[in-house]
């Protein structure tokens, strides 16, 4: 009888395995964004002055108070 190690039957799915060692999909694209949100260039602070101008960001509407 052969030792239990030295047969191994294992079904391996590639693109998981490297999945799990390269990220996923959404992870990669998360960190693609990140890093370009951090980016400051003379473009991104002009359209940050220009959306300033329409209003900035709406504010957080107010929770109604129920009494």
């Amino acid at each position: 009888m052969a030792h239990p190690t030295t047969r191994l039957d294992a079904d391996l799915y590639l693109p998981t395995l490297l999945e799990g060692f390269l990220g996923s999909r959404n992870w990669m694209a998360a960190e693609m964004g990140k890093r370009g949100g951090k980016a400051k260039t003379d473009a991104k602070a002009e359209a940050a002055r220009q959306n300033a101008h329409l209003g900035g960001r709406p504010k957080k509407p107010k929770e109604l108070v129920v009494a």
